[in-house]
């Protein structure tokens, strides 16, 4: 009964159902193609699927949600120069990390849903990446999360 997220599913392209899907997997009329490799190269897109169960349905029949993404770096990969002189800079500064973030608005007949984006990650350091989805019911305030750990590389 209570608001719930399937596993965040990596994928290397997710488009609308062709007659040709053979070598993906279909979802609710997509084409995901599985992408299992934690290590993601930084300047192609990388996209996420997930399902959301048990949504609240107001008065109307409609179910109302937000979805917060984001992705930050954790552990940057840095130079051998970056690893001796950063120290220091990271002193003045704090050590700022990478960050995205992106919120959305849905509203849905069901009380489940289901939702897919493309990250440009080429913006960030290359190294450990968190990547967070927060999907809140906007007539319960309920919320659920999940997360995922990718490595961007050149």
């Amino acid at each position: 009964d209570s608001l719930m997220l399937s596993s965040l599913q990596l994928s290397s392209a997710i488009k609308p159902k062709t007659k040709k899907a053979n070598k993906t997997v279909l979802k609710h009329d997509l084409e995901v193609d599985p992408y299992t490799f934690k290590r993601v190269i930084r300047k192609k897109p990388i996209y996420l699927y997930f399902e959301i169960y048990n949504l609240r349905r107001n008065e109307a029949g409609n179910a109302r949600f937000k979805v917060d993404y984001k992705v930050q770096t954790t552990k940057p990969e840095r130079s051998f120069w970056q690893k001796t002189f950063g120290a220091v800079g990271r002193i003045f500064t704090g050590g700022k990390k990478s960050v995205i973030t992106i919120s959305s608005e849905h509203m849905s007949e069901k009380s489940d849903a289901y939702e897919y984006i493309a990250f440009d990650l080429r913006h960030l350091q290359r190294g450990l990446q968190i990547l967070q989805v927060r999907v809140t019911d906007l007539i319960t305030g309920e919320s659920a999360s999940d997360s995922l750990e990718i490595i961007l590389i050149e």
